[in-house]
């Protein structure tokens, strides 16, 4: 198998949308983020954060959003990738849109920077748009200044953190669509014992609705509390 048929194989979720992110503070970014999945605007973005405030379901909602138009998207999740080896970013001319996930996880490996910076000018060259996240700016990664250089060509913007307030609200939209209620004091115990970022608290929801769902159990602390000790 190539390593572009590797990577198109991989799934993305399927409620990973965009309209189910929440963009407070980051309209601009999800705008921007939008038009490039429609093959329209910016050729190339990279957006960062430290912690997991929703970088990887805006891209594969880029991903959905560029399918649906039927195009091809190609998806590089590095979290799964990284033991591959560097050539999985080799092989994407028939790609209509390129996503790379938590590229950080390559940063200070000659291999990988080389085949990064090789996989830019490639895509440059065709004029395939290239979305990119990260955990920080390209110059607090990366070791090699031409990778840093290239990365600087398209826009280099924060991925910015929802407050609590938002969070809870996103929690309970989220809930709803799930087929459950979420309590206020049970949104009061997620937010206390788990991360406060998106991401993990999304992750923590998706697995408690299915569950209460299952045994045909409300949410209540009790409940929330003895299910994630077992999980």
């Amino acid at each position: 198998m190539s390593s572009q048929q590797l990577v198109l194989n991989l799934s993305v979720e399927p409620d990973a949308v965009f309209g189910s992110f929440n963009a407070t503070g980051n309209e601009l970014l999800v705008d921007m983020l939008q038009k490039v999945a429609c093959g329209q605007g910016e050729k190339q973005v990279y957006f960062w954060t430290p912690d997991a405030h929703g970088k990887s379901h805006l891209l594969q909602s880029a991903c959905h959003a560029c399918a649906n138009l039927g195009r091809l998207p190609a998806y590089l999740p590095l979290k799964t990738l990284v033991k591959a080896g560097p050539h999985v970013m080799e092989g994407f001319e028939s790609a209509s849109l390129i996503c790379v996930d938590d590229a950080h996880l390559v940063a200070a490996h000659g291999g990988w920077e080389t085949a990064f910076f090789d996989l830019i000018n490639r895509v440059r060259q065709l004029e395939i748009p290239l979305l990119i996240t990260a955990s920080h700016r390209p110059a607090e990664l990366y070791s090699l200044p031409d990778l840093i250089s290239r990365l600087g060509w398209g826009v280099v913007i924060n991925l910015k953190a929802l407050d609590e307030q938002q969070v809870r609200l996103t929690l309970i939209a989220r809930a709803q669509k799930l087929g459950i209620t979420l309590p206020e004091n049970v949104v009061n115990y997620l937010l206390v014992h788990f991360p406060r970022n998106i991401a993990a608290q999304m992750a923590c929801l998706s697995q408690l609705a299915e569950l209460s769902l299952v045994e045909k159990r409300v949410l209540t602390v009790p409940f929330v509390k003895k299910t994630l000790q077992n999980i």
